[in-house]
């Protein structure tokens, strides 16, 4: 039902992923998610550590060789998304302040 979709390029993205994803645990069992990344060809470095996160259940890591570009990572992200409901988050985790986005953002959709 949720797709959560973030584009990476030369971030490390491991603790916006993991609080991500347990916000959205918390969710369950009113939605299914996936939480999806594509690295915009950060460099091997990035990419090393970043692959980490997909050891976590519903989260998908990808990486692309060479760098797409913003819109290009977005809609291929959007074209891969598995739910109806797409929600994009940059890659600086900033977002992640409030310990109950997820909520917050699944409750909006309905306003």
């Amino acid at each position: 039902m949720l797709s959560v979709l973030i584009p990476v390029y030369r971030y490390d993205v491991r603790d916006l992923v993991r609080e991500l994803h347990r916000q959205c645990l918390r969710l369950q069992p009113q939605i299914t998610f996936e939480l999806r990344l594509l690295d915009d060809g950060s460099g091997e470095s990035f990419c090393k550590i970043n692959s980490e996160v997909s050891e976590l259940e519903h989260v998908v890591w990808e990486e692309s060789p060479v760098n797409l570009g913003r819109s290009k990572v977005r809609n291929t992200l959007s074209e891969r998304a598995k739910y109806d409901w797409l929600w994009f988050l940059d890659c600086d985790g900033d977002a992640v302040i409030n310990p109950k986005l997820a909520t917050t953002f699944w409750n909006a959709r309905k306003e």
